[in-house]
């Protein structure tokens, strides 16, 4: 019997087979020691079943969420670490749903909810205009000019 030789890309599959929802593998906080302490139970990463579909559509930054996940394991006595650094951290969509699997009620999966203007994340806040003229009744012509 062949043994596969353990490399990041085996070691992430393996853990992704046992259903742990891991950062995407080509995000720089995934390295053979992250996935190492993931495997140990020593790193936080959530199970798969654990994750709600929540939308947080005006999502912070990268660090506040990470600051916010620390504090949810903190709530939770779980002895977990998010071990990471300013070049080494998972990426956003994993960090909303980490949070999401911790606390589901977390205000930042409020539809009301807007981070404080140095909070705000890259994706920024996507306004759904709410003006009558948005939503066309009659299909637009596109070979006539608008201007």
């Amino acid at each position: 019997m062949k043994t596969k030789k353990l490399t990041k890309a085996v070691l992430y599959d393996a853990l992704t087979d046992q259903g742990i929802h891991l950062p995407k593998l080509k995000s720089s906080i995934c390295n053979m020691e992250y996935l190492i302490r993931v495997k140990n139970c020593i790193e936080y990463c959530p199970k798969v079943h654990e994750v709600p579909d929540l939308i947080c559509l005006a999502p912070p930054k990268k660090m506040i969420l990470l600051s916010i996940i620390e504090e949810e394991l903190s709530k939770r006595g779980d002895h977990r670490v998010i071990t990471y650094d300013e070049k080494h951290t998972p990426d956003v969509d994993w960090c909303l749903h980490a949070v999401s699997a911790l606390n589901p009620q977390h205000q930042i999966f409020d539809p009301e909810y807007i981070p404080s203007k140095g909070q705000r994340g890259r994706r920024g806040i996507r306004y759904i205009p709410k003006d009558e003229d948005f939503i066309f009744d009659e299909p637009v012509d596109l070979n006539t000019d608008f201007c």
